[in-house]
């Protein structure tokens, strides 16, 4: 599943599970560790990319004290859950690849969405990063790289498609054209990502970084002309 899948049919997957800690992009508060190594955070604006309907971002505004806290997320009818809910962070419906903003970003977080970002997209990732994040500015991706590839046979496809479509079918965002078109869409689960062209991206594009194995997370700073 990549980020263009995630577009048309994110809240498929997620809607239903939004705002629960455990199933909610498969993570927990406390994996968000990281930020307290960001020195003056009161001072400094952050992007929760892909942060779906906002409960992450959310408690990271709350918990670490941001500035601002921007949640930039692909899909739409996230989007809508998220600025209805949250009304102290602000909700961006965007790809990162295209993200212009007025106002240049201290911190930008990938909290288990790098993933669903194409590796044959880095380079223009990290290419867009580099002009929407400050001078000192820092990036931190938590791992999942993976040499698997999963494909599922026509009976088990059809499972996980209805599986979600009920679940999909008790939000109020529910929408019959939707459904349709994901029934009959082509879905595929690739865990393929290949980390070596996600370290020459950030080779590319001149960054710094570092990886913590206790953490999981790939620190990325910028601070080389």
């Amino acid at each position: 599943m990549d980020s263009k899948y995630c577009k048309k049919f994110g809240d498929i997957f997620w809607l239903n599970s939004a705002g629960t800690r455990n199933l909610y992009k498969g993570g927990n508060e406390k994996d968000l560790k990281i930020l307290e190594n960001v020195d003056r955070r009161d001072d400094k604006d952050l992007a929760d990319v892909g942060g779906g309907n906002g409960y992450f971002t959310n408690f990271i505004k709350k918990k670490y004290g941001f500035k601002k806290v921007f949640n930039v997320e692909i899909n739409k009818s996230l989007c809508d859950v998220s600025s209805k809910r949250y009304n102290e962070i602000h909700t961006i419906n965007d790809n990162i690849l295209n993200l212009k903003v007025d106002k240049k970003l201290d911190v930008i977080i990938f909290f288990n969405s790098f993933f669903y970002i194409p590796d044959n997209e880095y380079l223009d990732l990290f290419k867009n990063l580099k002009k929407i994040l400050n001078q000192n500015g820092v990036i931190f991706v938590n791992k999942h790289f993976s040499n698997r590839e999963k494909n599922f046979g026509p009976i088990e496809l059809i499972k996980i498609k209805l599986f979600n479509l009920k679940t999909y079918f008790l939000t109020d965002k529910f929408n019959f054209m939707t459904a349709i078109k994901f029934f009959f869409s082509k879905f595929e689960i690739n865990r393929q990502r290949s980390e070596q062209l996600f370290i020459d991206a950030l080779n590319n594009n001149n960054f710094e970084y570092s990886f913590d194995q206790k953490s999981n997370f790939f620190t990325i700073k910028n601070n080389i002309n």
